[in-house]
């Protein structure tokens, strides 16, 4: 009888464990809870996530993106459980086109704020980008809400048609946010919590923009029909919860 080479016993005995770690790695994402949330609130979100994992025991993946690019993923079918969106709109046209058994709800209220590379005094004033090479970057207003806040400031402060050239868009908040660390922008719209993080707190100047400057910024949680629905209504209520509240309130978001 032939006897099989130990190199060969090797490769086999390799392929093997390396198809069961596979499978397992496999079957653990797929357990796991998808919570696609809007780049505004990854940093809140992921450490209510953290916390939730720690007291259920769940495993939950987070996937950030713009709000309008992760409700385009899920009306083609992208098998996410929860969406947590930067505003009401985009939750609401996927309840509209039947993606969701459950109303969606405001779970906080977010606050548009302005990075400055130098101090600026506040109101804003008409002559704030009057250098001619200033950049001002905001998220797209297309696919992000807090793109649109920024917009609808912009306008009824009368400072958006005459420096619609010095604009520089980000693909979502996350990107906006990217501009800031490097700071290769003058001035950046983003999100209010973004200011309390340690990498970036510490780089040029935070102003929160005032609230009648532009439509409230409510952001909608959703339940996303599928499997897993026990799961992600547990995660729901745990995001309603006052732990969650005191992350949130942490993080700069104020209750809907």
């Amino acid at each position: 009888m032939s006897k099989i080479p130990y190199y060969h016993i090797f490769i086999i005995l390799s392929i093997g464990i390396i198809f069961t770690s596979s499978c397992q790695s496999n079957k653990k994402n797929s357990e796991s809870l998808s919570i696609a949330t809007s780049a505004n609130a990854q940093f809140a979100i992921k450490e209510i996530a953290n916390v939730f994992q720690d007291s259920t025991g769940n495993d939950v993946e987070i996937i950030v993106s713009s709000s309008g690019k992760l409700a385009s993923q899920i009306m083609e079918g992208a098998p996410y459980d929860i969406f947590i969106s930067a505003d009401m709109v985009y939750p609401t046209t996927l309840y509209s086109n039947g993606l969701s058994s459950q109303v969606p709800k405001a779970y906080a209220k977010g606050k548009l704020a302005l990075w400055s590379k130098e101090q600026v005094e506040m109101p804003l004033s008409v002559t704030i980008f009057h250098k001619e090479n200033t950049k001002i970057a905001l998220a797209n207003p297309e696919t992000a809400p807090y793109g649109i806040a920024a917009v609808e400031t912009l306008k009824k402060l009368k400072l958006y048609k005459n420096n619609k050239p010095k604009f520089v868009f980000g693909e979502s908040i996350s990107q906006v946010n990217q501009f800031i660390k490097s700071e290769s922008v003058d001035f950046a719209f983003t999100s209010s919590s973004v200011a309390n993080l340690p990498q970036f707190s510490d780089r040029g100047y935070w102003q929160i923009i005032n609230d009648s400057l532009h439509m409230p910024i409510l952001q909608g949680i959703l339940l996303i029909n599928g499997e897993k629905e026990n799961q992600a209504n547990a995660f729901i209520e745990f995001l309603n919860g006052e732990t969650a509240a005191e992350i949130l309130k942490k993080h700069g978001y104020d209750k809907p």
